[in-house]
């Protein structure tokens, strides 16, 4: 099967243009991820490591939407900080986040990291589309934005497959702290 290059799809791009999408593709690759390999392992390690019960993780799970509807606190930092700069700070946020969950002894510290880890994948997002119209010329953004989900279906398999491999000899714990490293 042949996946197309989603450089490729924007002929018409500038340089810059190229290489801010470029790096789009790359930081959605390790952003993507953690997440998708966070949403398969959350559960687990929240019951199984750290003796959460049900309504704990429902809180943490429903806190962590939050800084979703906090979209327009994103148009503030915007006005204040690059689009492309806040893009690698929300990757950052992201890594840092699973780092601090992995490190998490009980609700408080996961919770902790949930937050941070959420603002970082929700804000991300955003910008991330924000630059591909921005850089992307308007016949191929919708490709390009079609190839960007796609690399984030893709990290999904491909977490879940890592999971799968590692989860029983390096534990749930050292696991998503090598997610974290991995996405910083």
């Amino acid at each position: 099967m042949h996946i197309p290059n989603p450089l490729s799809l924007d002929h018409q791009a500038s340089p810059e243009g190229r290489r801010v999408i470029g790096l789009l593709v790359v930081a959605g690759f390790f952003l993507f991820f953690g997440f998708n390999s966070w949403s398969a392992l959350f559960n687990n390690f929240a019951v199984e490591v750290l003796s959460l019960d049900a309504q704990q993780v429902g809180w943490i799970q429903s806190l962590r939407e939050i800084p979703g509807l906090l979209g327009f606190v994103l148009a503030w930092i915007v006005m204040v900080m690059p689009e492309m700069r806040l893009t690698g700070l929300c990757v950052v946020l992201m890594g840092a986040g699973l780092l601090l969950t992995a490190g998490s002894r009980g609700f408080g510290e996961l919770l902790l990291g949930t937050m941070v880890m959420s603002i970082g994948f929700h804000f991300f997002d955003s910008t991330n589309a924000s630059l591909v119209l921005t850089y992307a010329s308007k016949e191929s953004a919708p490709r390009v934005l079609g190839m960007l989900g796609a690399i984030g279906a893709g990290t999904a398999v491909a977490g879940t497959l890592a999971i799968v491999a590692l989860a029983s000899p390096l534990g749930y714990r050292t696991l998503i702290y090598l997610l974290g490293g991995l996405t910083l």
